[in-house]
């Protein structure tokens, strides 16, 4: 019995002890990868304003 609960127990190492500690952040990552994509490549450039008029 012995040997059945320590090979059913948690090994020393393992790998998949921290999988899913973030779980939103790759869904994140991606979103706002595909964001800044779009924003470069779509968006009108607006943010020069007062360039023009040489205050």
């Amino acid at each position: 019995m012995r040997a059945f609960k320590e090979a059913a127990g948690q090994p020393r190492y393992d790998p998949w002890e921290r999988a899913g500690t973030l779980p939103g952040l790759g869904t994140a990552t991606v979103a706002f990868a595909g964001y800044c994509v779009y924003e470069h490549f779509f968006l009108d450039d607006g943010h020069y304003h007062g360039e023009e008029h040489n205050h």
